[in-house]
């Protein structure tokens, strides 16, 4: 073997990793002598490195033939990363239960509110409607026995006797429709201007049945009931406090527990509204006339004005406004003028055509704080926007048109108007 051959023998073993030891035994088993072996030795040394030779291949199954990942021991995939999420998982959900156990009873609170603002704006209607009947038939309340059936005529509404928290399965009935609320038996039939303390005197209120009394209430709305009385105005009473505030229309305070019985009778009422008392006898038939639309005029001018008061927290417009503020529950400016006012004046604000004058003594004042509000002048025939006893003008035969604070209207002639307002303190002419 030629010395560039053997050493290129020797430096093939080498690179395949054989030691110089390794290389000499190799050598010596193949016959070489010592000096053959010195010689490939040192003509591999003075040679030039080989390339360096790739790895040897290994056989790979075909399941492991597609990459595999690295195995990692933290981060997304990790076994630590999973336990660290399910732990964060598992504070979110113990945060949600908690927020839901702090928040699910005020919402509950507040949808329990929502009902009871609604079933009292129901009340409301439901006690100016009372309100309308008894300025029809001579101021007297209708029947507690077939109270919805009376007011039909003046709501047209059978949903609004139903309070939105009443959730009996048999209420009591009227035309098929659910009644929620109860009027008092005590007011059945009674004339309003009997009662003594009409804002301390409940009318209608949540309760179990028709008619009855303080022992029929019903405390639907947060452990309280809504009434309105008899003076108009509406409000909620919590259940400690229902019996003690409860006034018979003759001032008697019920015991708890019971149903005072009615003041009197109940008093039939007619099918059709009677005629106006006939105040002015010696006037002709034209006179007249205009003597009743007058009235309707001042009934609907202080229908209006209840109205008001109660979508504005019960309580009167301000005086020096009030044409202006009652418009939008009107609609008809043509209310305001008296057809036997030749010269009628103007409002303030808009120069309303206006013959009518609001008491100042109600101005801003709370439905709840007029003592006697079937004997309390609202509005009357006059001569300004607002005033007192020398505004009124007896235009019907020495009679003056007067809505009432309880929402009737009568012809009131000037001897009784002055002998009232000489009553009131401070309100001389």
């Amino acid at each position: 073997m030629s010395p560039d051959a053997s050493g290129e023998y020797v430096a093939r073993m080498r690179a395949q990793g054989f030691s110089d030891m390794e290389i000499r035994d190799a050598l010596a088993s193949a016959g070489w002598d010592v000096e053959q072996i010195a010689n490939a030795m040192a003509a591999d040394a003075a040679a030039p490195p080989p390339p360096p030779q790739p790895p040897p291949r290994v056989a790979v199954s075909p399941e492991d033939r597609t990459e595999r990942p690295p195995i990692r021991t933290s981060g997304p995939g990790s076994s630590a990363w999973v336990v660290v999420m399910i732990g964060c998982l598992a504070i979110g959900l113990v945060l949600i239960m908690i927020f839901a156990a702090i928040m699910v009873p005020v919402f509950v609170r507040a949808r329990e509110k929502a009902r009871q603002a609604a079933c009292l704006a129901n009340l409301k209607q439901i006690g100016l409607a009372q309100l309308m009947y008894s300025a029809d038939y001579p101021d007297r309340l209708p029947d507690a026995a077939v109270w919805p059936e009376k007011l039909d005529p003046y709501t047209h509404n059978a949903q609004i006797y139903k309070c939105p928290s009443d959730e009996r399965t048999s209420p009591p009935l009227w035309q098929g429709n659910p009644v929620s609320y109860t009027m008092s038996a005590a007011c059945s039939g009674v004339d309003l201007k009997t009662v003594t303390s009409p804002d301390a005197v409940p009318l209608t209120y949540d309760g179990a049945m028709v008619a009855g009394g303080v022992g029929d209430a019903d405390f639907r709305h947060n452990e309280g009931a809504n009434s309105v009385y008899a003076d108009g105005h509406a409000k909620w009473i919590l259940n400690t406090g229902w019996g003690s505030q409860w006034q018979t229309p003759a001032g008697a305070v019920a015991p708890p527990g019971a149903t005072p019985p009615p003041a009197m009778a109940p008093m039939p009422a007619p099918a059709l509204p009677p005629p106006p008392t006939d105040l002015i006898p010696g006037a002709d038939a034209t006179e007249k006339a205009k003597a009743v639309a007058c009235r309707s005029n001042l009934k609907q001018v202080a229908l209006g004005m209840l109205m008001y008061a109660q979508d504005y927290d019960e309580a009167y417009v301000l005086a020096d406004r009030w044409p202006e503020a009652v418009q939008p529950y009107l609609r008809n400016n043509a209310l305001y003028v008296c057809p036997s006012d030749p010269l009628p004046y103007r409002s303030q604000l808009d120069a309303i055509l206006m013959s009518y004058t609001m008491n100042q003594a109600l101005d801003r004042k709370l439905l709840g704080d007029i003592a006697m509000p079937a004997e309390t002048p609202m509005i009357f025939g006059g001569d300004a926007l607002y005033g007192g006893q020398t505004n009124a003008r007896f235009r019907h035969e020495g009679t003056a048109g007067v809505a009432y604070s309880g929402g009737h209207v009568r012809l009131v002639p000037q001897a009784d108007w002055d002998a009232w307002w000489q009553q009131q303190p401070g309100s001389g002419p």
